[in-house]
């Protein structure tokens, strides 16, 4: 059985189609990329996953059998999360409090919420936060807020990771860092938002391709990261150099658009 599946769906806003009849299962243990150009609905598809904005127009969002939409929110937290592309923190709370507000879905079940309460040191350390633990967190830098929202969904520990740009504002270290920890895991699921090509060929199982038209392609990394693909994608030739780690994507010395 499929961990999350998109059937038939269609999303639009302000009367512009989006997304066209999107028809997915994805499964535990695979690392989705979602690329498309600027506005054409890639964040859009995260937030309708997320249950968070119902741009839908036709057909269904599942988590395992049941509708997101559907869902308790408390239920949903522990399924799905998502790390939003810029962390807007309003409140001057300390950094370490703030992390620890990912355990809400769990606060009601004392076992699991203190289990996870005794992993916020390893967390504070896997992200490079345990510095930074007793400084306000709207007094740091926009790197440095994203690495504590990064920490505050692993805290939250949900089976389908959302991530939103999750690189942005990062040092090529901290990228590295986040995006190592979700390496394709067995029980887990990560769909990733990302304009960054290279950055897919390293870490990404599977790609989602949605055109201006609003249809899409999507499949196995190799077969769907193609310069023809991207080519029309993004309206500009792409071409690639082979490595013993895969392809090096690249603009030409010279195109036209």
């Amino acid at each position: 059985m499929a961990l999350l599946k998109l059937e038939q769906l269609s999303l639009e806003r302000n009367r512009t189609v989006l997304i066209e009849k999107l028809d997915l299962q994805l499964n535990q243990g695979e690392f989705w990329a979602i690329l498309a150009a600027n506005g054409r609905g890639k964040t859009s598809l995260l937030h309708a996953i997320a249950g968070i904005n119902d741009f839908t127009t036709q057909g269904n969002i599942l988590y395992q059998t049941q509708v997101v939409f559907s869902m308790k929110r408390q239920l949903l937290a522990k399924a799905i999360g998502l790390l939003e592309q810029n962390p807007l923190f309003i409140f001057p709370a300390m950094v370490e409090k703030v992390i620890q507000l990912g355990l809400y879905p769990w606060q009601n079940d004392n076992t699991v919420f203190t289990s996870k309460l005794q992993s916020v040191e390893t967390i504070l350390k896997q992200f490079d936060l345990i510095t930074l633990r007793n400084r306000v967190v709207t007094e740091l830098s926009y790197g440095e807020q994203k690495r504590v929202a990064m920490a505050m969904l692993c805290l939250q520990d949900p089976i389908i990771y959302l991530l939103d740009e999750p690189t942005n504002h990062l040092d090529i270290q901290y990228q590295y860092l986040l995006l190592t920890y979700f390496q394709p895991s067995s029980n887990k699921l990560t769909l990733m938002v990302t304009h960054d090509l290279n950055l897919v060929e390293r870490f990404c199982t599977n790609v989602l391709m949605i055109f201006a038209d609003g249809t899409w392609i999507a499949g196995k990394k190799s077969d769907v990261m193609t310069s023809s693909n991207l080519t029309q994608l993004f309206r500009t030739p792409l071409n690639y150099s082979p490595t013993q780690h895969g392809k090096v994507w690249y603009l030409p010395n010279s195109f036209e658009t």
